[in-house]
């Protein structure tokens, strides 16, 4: 995966009792990856790799449609209340039931306060790529062994085949990619 370099420098200059400048010069050097390419990634596939209730995805559209640059979904009971209307449902509780069970149970949001949800980074983002590579870093790992992509995740679902990528998941919570 390619980088990109980062360069902060600061200088700063002091006077001190005697009228003597002096000046010193602090350089940092951040090396962050850069944007990695993408593809998009249809929300109705997201329902079958986690084999997901039929119709998930207009659950997870309208959540992600309140996804802010912070990574993070707030959910008041007005937001809630437009969701179900929009999805075609009339009690808040399925709502939250339906996040509980099937979107937090498999990891694909994660609780992080009173209302408070986030998406898996790794599906989903928005906002600048240094940040939303920093919140990725606590969902999944990813590394180079062997000119071989290894990955550890959260992921406990079954095989799935898009086009000629094979995609395993398993409950040993490590994912391979293969060409099939």
């Amino acid at each position: 995966m390619s980088t990109k370099k980062l360069v902060q420098s600061t200088e700063v200059t002091n006077t001190n009792s005697n009228g003597e400048i002096t000046k010193s010069q602090n350089t940092k050097v951040f090396i962050l990856p850069k944007e990695p390419a993408y593809i998009k990634l249809y929300l109705l596939d997201i329902e079958r790799m986690y084999v997901l209730p039929d119709g998930t995805h207009r659950v997870i559209f309208e959540l992600l449609k309140k996804l802010d640059y912070d990574g993070h979904i707030n959910l008041n009971i007005t937001v809630k209340r437009k969701i179900i209307k929009s999805i075609g449902w009339t009690n808040v509780g399925n709502l939250d039931n339906y996040i509980s069970k099937h979107l937090i149970n498999k990891e694909i949001f994660k609780k992080i306060g009173t209302g408070v949800f986030e998406p898996d980074p790794n599906l989903c983002g928005r906002g600048v790529w240094k940040d939303i590579h920093k919140r990725r870093n606590g969902w999944m790992k990813i590394s180079y062994k062997n000119d071989k992509r290894v990955i550890k995740t959260n992921f406990t679902c079954l095989n799935y085949h898009l086009g000629s990528i094979k995609v395993t998941l398993s409950s040993s919570r490590s994912l391979n990619k293969g060409i099939i």
